[in-house]
């Protein structure tokens, strides 16, 4: 699984599904999503279209009982500052 769409439709169904037990597979999805490209610069535009892609989720679930959308963007932001963080050195 590259393309983003993929990525998307993979993390869409896990949001719907609201399972916390699920923050490993989204973990894996993205990253996998971010791996596709070598270059720094390009994971993060990629991570950046992917959370792009993932906040009308969050917006759409804000009443679900787990809140996994906001599980996935954290897992973004932790991606996008790790990249950040090896980018500065």
């Amino acid at each position: 699984m590259n393309g983003i769409k993929p990525t998307i439709d993979s993390l869409a169904l896990l949001v719907t599904l609201d399972d916390p037990a699920g923050e490993a597979v989204a973990a894996q999805r993205i990253d996998e999503f971010v791996a596709f490209n070598p270059n720094i610069d390009r994971k993060i535009e990629n991570l950046e279209l992917l959370r792009q892609a993932i906040v009308p989720m969050a917006l759409w679930a804000e009443d679900s009982p787990h809140q996994f959308s906001k599980v996935i963007l954290d897992i973004i932001d932790n991606r996008l500052r790790a990249l950040e963080e090896s980018k500065s050195r």
